[in-house]
């Protein structure tokens, strides 16, 4: 079996921009009509919000601190 690697789409490399990019998956959530699921993929919707919320906190305590030279990038 080959490497894992996922292709060549982002750009988000840094903690804070990888953050900022789950922030708005989150945000994509809010756009789903929760109406037009069936009860097994709201459940599989939720479990995917709450992933992606939980990735995007981690990374988020990842960023540098406040003042340091990583923190603009």
């Amino acid at each position: 079996m080959g490497d894992l690697t996922a292709p060549d789409e982002g750009t988000a490399s840094s903690p804070r921009a990888i953050a900022d990019e789950l922030s708005e998956a989150l945000v994509a959530f809010d756009h789903v009509d929760y109406n037009a699921v069936t009860a097994d993929e709201l459940r599989e919707l939720l479990d995917a919000r709450d992933t992606v919320e939980e990735l995007c906190l981690r990374y988020r305590r990842q960023q540098p601190q406040r003042g340091s030279q990583e923190a603009d990038s």
